[in-house]
């Protein structure tokens, strides 16, 4: 049987303390002393804690990801190092606060709002990239109309 995820309760078990100082120690809040926030976040990188995704979605209301829609012919690019390197700089600039990219590939045959459409009715991603863009694109009016970046 495979070992359980490290979560809050084996911090604070581990650590002596409540689930919620180890919680507010991990969000640097600033009722808990310094020491204990170090102590805390050295403890969860040594035990390997990591946020449950879907507890801070449903926590937050935020997925922690960019969606960057790719239209299908540019399938062939995906091999090219320029398009390459474009996706690892955006995926790195993201992580910095802790997002994530995700692609997801718009076929030929669609119209380019549907997929828009879907990512944000279905809180997919908290933003979506997408390319081709036009100078009354229906992706961008969409996105404006919906307060969705």
């Amino acid at each position: 049987m495979p070992a359980s995820r490290p979560n809050l309760r084996t911090i604070a078990k581990h650590l002596g303390l409540s689930v919620t100082t180890v919680s507010r120690a991990l969000k640097d809040g600033p009722e808990v002393k310094p020491g204990t926030v170090a102590k805390v976040k050295a403890a969860a990188e040594q035990i390997g804690y990591q946020p449950d995704a879907r507890g801070v979605m449903l926590r937050t209301g935020k997925t922690m990801q960019v969606c960057s829609i790719l239209y299908s012919p540019e399938v062939g690019d995906y091999g090219d190092p320029g398009f390459l390197a474009q996706v690892e700089s955006l995926a790195q600039g993201l992580e910095v606060d802790r997002y994530s990219l995700v692609v997801l590939a718009q076929t030929s045959n669609k119209d380019p709002l549907e997929p828009v459409i879907r990512v944000h009715t279905q809180r997919m991603a908290d933003a979506v990239v997408f390319s081709r863009t036009t100078s009354q694109d229906s992706r961008a009016k969409y996105c404006l109309q919906h307060d969705f970046p």
